[in-house]
């Protein structure tokens, strides 16, 4: 039986080519073509070191021992090339050793066969895998640096090796020493990495296409069969050296990335074990071998081993395309010894996305473990906010009455107020909302100092107000100040009511009128007259011989044509001075404003200039001065980024993406005249808000991120692997750990900075506890509460504001700790510190959060920072009332969130070999 002339193996004397390693059996005369064998770009030349040359191998050898070629020695070529010897024909063509007379250099020059130059479809598929080869640039890569064309015949000029291929180096040594093995597959994982990065597949990767330079480099050769992977169709599949063909491939199902790891995988065991994983005699018997057949473990062949290796290997050679490593990069990973991202460190270079994703190949967590993390995380979590609720507002006020009730009865009183006319009783929009007296706070506070004062607001229904307004036109907000102008919700002062008609109605939380206004006619046509005060008192739960009339001081916008006062108390409350402001117009109480005293007196005060200490002028201008600072400075080095090719474009236009969307919605339900007639008007302030925090968000990720792959690769991990792979793996232990990580960090950073500070902190300093108010947006109900879960994703970018402060401060330091001190006090200091104490508050959390940065990498910054904003949002005392309604959608997504990260934190489960 014949032999193979490169590998040695058996073949029936029916084949034409190696099966195994796809050396022709026999050569073609010089200008002939074999139309049935693929026409592969093989962009490396190489000259094997002491070896013998092997006729028509496409193993190229030394200019001495072949001849016959079609251009002799010294001939020139395109007026750039001439000619040093022939290296290699066969029924790829032939392949000359040149020199480059413009650069000066030793070249490769690929001449393609006669049959393929007369076929123009074959031609066609050529010269664009000739452009799908040249995309690929890495060290590990041989380059094609050009194509041309001379009297009718293209070449392709590629980069010249002075070495020898993997395959010949195997029939000269048999196996490679273990820690040379490593080193040889990092390179060849790091080049096939490369082109998948490019959407390239190699498809014919074997022994044979790993080229190794003078030096030992590996050098990925023979992109001849390579193309991207979007482009193949059903009769490219198949193509490509049976030996080392995945099962989808030889099958004729399918090719991909994984395809080429299954390859890779067969190309290692070979390098590893000094044998090749299977040897067939037939193309039909490795077709059977890939499909079904089993490959015995690499330790039966070598002794001791490295177990990782053999898993490594093993994971590749996985029958399922989707049981395999995801990338080259991971197969790198797995291998043992070496950092790949300290390799790449200390060598000088920048770490690609790619590599510092797969660097953090990890295992799952043990379940249990898992679930004892995210135990710790929702215990910190919901403990420390059901600690902050007994201690918020919403323990104290009497929420008793909900705000459908409370909008019945704010309809009722226009109704009773002689305001029954169908513009009244029919508005066309309408609002309504809660807001907090602080002078009710303040007032309870300093008539008392104990630990239960707070119990006196109980009593108090006029702590908090329910809101309502409705107008006979659209109630159309004032824009909102800041980088974007669109308009918000309504509010009861935005926009100031100025349409006669329309009517402002506020309550206690008890229903009983507080303030209630009608703007009038611009223009009176009646006389003035004395309405029924005692209805609007009787609605305010005044009894009228507790109060006497006094001159009216009381200036409101409106002009009413009738004007009185009364000061008085409320029998339940004999301590506290009211007084009643009213205005009539025609007839009708336009004005009838329940307020103590106290408050009244605040509004007399004479205008003053103002006037700000110095550190808030520091604290109020260096905040804004800070971002805009870092913004601008991330906009030049995002650009610069872009054009040297540093930039993870992938993760930017996703995260820059994900910003997008997320204004988009939040501004888009916290809109009021969104939905309305002036929907052309208002969606586009919108959109535009929408893309000025997406193309921030793009540019600090284009600036910070390289910059930080560059100092801190480790904390760029997590986020890689998130945002910077082509397919986005929901579960991911790298990420699954942040997740809980950062949420068990928002946990302790709130419970320190809330509830101990709040209640521990003050009792050792034997002062009364703080109260924590309440977002009132919480409470206006649904649209409002996601509304608002929006709004704090967009912490993001702030997220990435403080990243991009510390690797600046790296950059500019270039020491690690003084960077990390610097970048604190920045931190600290844009975050709006108020006394010392605060201040001190802030900077531990601050340190949490940079301590978790650091150590778990961006996604645990992200998901620490967002769950934090949302936990001070919850402080529910009764989770079964009303108004916990709000608390527990935020609460429900703080749980989907650990229940998320608690799943992709334990993996999938290795497969079975």
């Amino acid at each position: 039986m014949e032999t193979c002339r490169s590998c040695g193996a058996s073949l029936p004397t029916s084949d034409r080519f190696c099966p195994r390693c796809g050396t022709p059996l026999s050569a073609p005369a010089p200008g002939a073509a074999d139309p049935t064998l693929p026409t592969p770009l093989d962009p490396t030349v190489v000259v094997p070191k002491g070896t013998a040359w092997k006729p028509d191998s496409p193993t190229l050898s030394p200019t001495s021992q072949v001849s016959g070629g079609r251009f002799v020695p010294g001939a020139m070529i395109a007026g750039r090339y001439r000619i040093v010897g022939l290296l290699g024909r066969g029924g790829m063509g032939e392949v000359y050793r040149a020199e480059d007379l413009t650069l000066g250099q030793e070249v490769a020059l690929k001449f393609l066969p006669a049959g393929l130059e007369r076929d123009p479809d074959r031609l066609k598929r050529f010269l664009n895998e000739a452009r799908t080869a040249r995309q690929v640039t890495h060290p590990n890569v041989c380059r094609v640096f050009d194509i041309g064309e001379v009297e009718g015949q293209h070449f392709l000029t590629m980069e010249y090796v002075d070495g020898e291929d993997l395959a010949t180096s195997l029939v000269r040594i048999g196996r490679f020493p273990e820690e040379r093995a490593v080193e040889i597959a990092r390179q060849i994982c790091a080049g096939l990495a490369a082109a998948h990065d490019q959407g390239i597949l190699h498809r014919d990767l074997k022994p044979a296409n790993v080229m190794l330079d003078g030096r030992g480099r590996v050098k990925l050769a023979d992109f001849g069969l390579a193309g991207l992977a979007a482009g193949f169709d059903n009769t490219d599949v198949g193509v490509g050296t049976p030996a080392y063909m995945s099962p989808e491939q030889i099958s004729g199902r399918e090719v991909t990335e994984r395809s080429d790891i299954y390859a890779l995988g067969l190309v290692l065991y070979e390098m590893f074990t000094g044998k090749p994983a299977f040897r067939g005699g037939t193309v039909a018997e490795y077709r059977q071998f890939h499909l079904t057949g089993s490959v015995s473990q690499l330790s039966s062949h070598v002794q001791g081993l490295d177990p990782a290796v053999e898993r490594a290997i093993m994971h590749c050679l996985e029958k399922e395309p989707r049981d395999r490593p995801a990338s080259a990069l991971g197969v790198s990973a797995a291998l043992p010894g070496g950092d790949p991202l300290a390799a790449a460190l200390a060598a000088g270079e920048t770490p690609s996305p790619e590599l510092v994703a797969e660097s953090g190949n990890r295992a799952g967590m043990a379940p249990l473990r898992a679930v004892l993390l995210a135990a710790a995380a929702i215990v910190l979590l919901l403990g420390s906010g059901r600690w902050a609720g007994e201690l918020s507002l919403a323990n104290f006020a009497p929420l008793d009455k909900e705000p459908a009730v409370l909008m019945d009865r704010a309809q009722e009183v226009l109704k009773q107020s002689a305001y029954r006319e169908q513009v009244y009783t029919h508005p066309v929009d309408r609002a309504w909302g809660f807001l907090i007296w602080g002078e009710v706070i303040s007032e309870v506070a300093a008539s008392d100092s104990s630990r239960s004062r707070w119990d006196a607001l109980k009593d108090r229904p006029d702590v908090m107000s329910f809101w309502y307004r409705q107008s006979p036109d659209l109630l159309m907000p004032n824009p909102s100040l800041g980088p974007v102008f669109i308009r918000g919700p309504v509010s009861l002062t935005n926009p100031m009511p100025a349409t006669p008609g329309e009517a402002i109605v506020v309550l206690d939380l008890q229903g009983r009128l507080r303030r209630f206004e009608v703007v009038p006619k611009r223009y009176s046509t009646g006389e003035p007259a004395e309405p029924d005060w005692s209805t609007l008192f009787a609605l305010a739960d005044l009894d009228t011989s507790r109060f006497k009339a006094v001159s009216p001081r009381y200036q409101r916008f409106m002009a009413p044509d009738l004007r009185r006062a009364w000061v008085g108390t409320r029998a339940d409350q004999p301590a506290v001075e009211l007084r009643v402001e009213a205005g009539a117009f025609e007839g009708r109480p336009v004005l009838f404003n329940v307020a103590t005293q106290a408050s009244l007196l605040n509004l007399g005060k004479d205008p003053e200039p103002l006037s700000w200490e110095t550190e808030r002028w520091v604290i109020n201008l260096a905040t804004p001065l800070i971002i805009l600072v870092v913004v601008l400075v991330a906009v030049r080095t995002s650009r610069r980024n872009i054009s040297q090719s540093h930039s993870d474009t992938r993760g930017a236009i996703r995260f820059g993406s994900l910003m997008f969307v997320l204004f988009l919605s939040a501004a888009s339900l916290t809109s009021h005249s969104l939905y309305s007639r002036h929907v052309g008007d208002e969606i586009w302030p919108i959109i535009a808000g929408a893309m000025f925090v997406g193309i921030a968000g793009w540019s600090l990720y284009l600036a910070a991120e390289p910059l930080g792959r560059k100092t801190w690769p480790a904390m760029f991990v997590s986020s890689s692997r998130l945002l910077s792979r082509r397919r986005i793996q929901w579960r991911d232990p790298v990420i699954g750990q942040a997740i809980l990580v950062g949420l068990m960090a928002a946990g302790l950073d709130f419970a320190l900075r809330g509830p101990v500070r709040w209640d521990l902190l003050t009792h050792a300093q034997g002062l009364p506890p703080q109260l924590p108010w309440i977002n009132t947006d919480l409470l206006a109900g649904k649209m409002p509460t996601l509304a608002l879960l929006l709004a704090q994703t967009l912490n993001l970018v702030f997220a990435f504001i403080q990243i991009m402060i510390l690797v600046l401060s790296r950059h500019l330091l270039k020491k690690k700790w003084p960077a990390i001190i610097l970048a604190l006090a920045v931190w600290t200091l844009i975050a709006g510190p108020g006394s010392p104490t605060e201040a001190g508050f802030i900077l531990m959390s601050s340190a949490i959060g940079m301590f978790v940065l650091l150590r778990w990498g961006v996604v645990a910054l992200a998901i620490n920072r967002l769950a934090l904003s949302l936990i001070w949002q919850i402080k529910p005392a009764d989770w079964s009332s009303w108004h916990a309604q709000g608390s527990l959608l935020l609460v429900a997504v703080l749980v989907a969130t650990t229940i998320w990260g608690t799943w992709a934190a334990m993996g999938e489960r290795a497969p079975r070999r």
